[in-house]
């Protein structure tokens, strides 16, 4: 793949990347045929809170029909939407939302390989009542806010638009601090970032977010901010 993306380099006379991190990965001898320009948003026609938890409560109960005393309970939602693949690192926040003692409930929307192997962690950890996977969601972001919290835990990343809808929804963000992630998010000021695989990172980080309602909401505000002033889809369009 390495090889593959070289050779299209050289192919082309301008080769766009998503992010700066992104560009420095690919070397400084590529650098004259390489720009940034960051992926871009158009504004989002999200469902309310309300609304967006009572769609989402009615496709879980369709996959888990036992758990419907925790949802009347108005636990935390945490949630994130994810592929579920390996380098998204879902099993590192199931294992954070284990050791929460906080009334929680992790929503994860999407599909994909590694479904057994979640289903299989969630049932080990006893997290049955407490972790859903609800699958794949048509415009599934217009469901984030739903959720209190977002996470994105992977391992690898470029410049996910997960971050930027979550961004535009104003929410509180825990994630990694890999690829072009630090470029949307300021540690501590839009948002807590964490080292990969760091689960006792992860935990901390959403119980900050939980523990502190002011300072999650202003975190949210601030990434919104950022996101509609950096990451439209209109100023993508006219730098391409």
């Amino acid at each position: 793949i390495k090889i593959l993306h070289i050779v299209t380099i050289l192919l082309c006379h301008k080769t766009i990347a998503v992010s700066e991190i992104t560009k420095k990965q690919i070397g400084r001898p590529f650098n004259k045929k390489m720009t940034v320009i960051y992926n871009g948003l158009k504004p989002i026609d999200f469902k309310n809170e309300e609304t967006a938890q009572e769609n989402l409560s009615i496709k879980i109960l369709k996959k888990y029909p036992k758990v419907t005393d925790i949802l009347e309970t108005k636990p935390i939602w945490v949630g994130t939407i994810s592929e579920l693949h390996k380098t998204k690192g879902l099993d590192f926040a199931i294992n954070a939302i284990s050791k929460i003692r906080e009334n929680v409930i992790f929503v994860i929307i999407g599909e994909g390989e590694e479904r057994k192997n979640l289903e299989q962690l969630i049932f080990k950890l006893g997290l049955s009542n407490k972790v859903f996977l609800v699958g794949r969601i048509e415009n599934a972001s217009e469901y984030l806010k739903a959720f209190d919290i977002f996470t994105l835990t992977s391992i690898t990343e470029a410049l996910p638009y997960a971050l930027l809808e979550t961004g535009q929804a104003s929410l509180p963000i825990v994630a990694s601090n890999v690829g072009g992630i630090p470029e949307i998010i300021d540690n501590q000021k839009s948002g807590i970032l964490v080292e990969p695989g760091d689960i006792e990172g992860i935990q901390k980080a959403i119980e900050k977010l939980i523990n502190d309602p002011e300072k999650s909401a202003l975190f949210g505000q601030t990434l919104k901010s950022k996101v509609e002033k950096e990451f439209t889809q209109e100023k993508m369009l006219e730098k391409t």
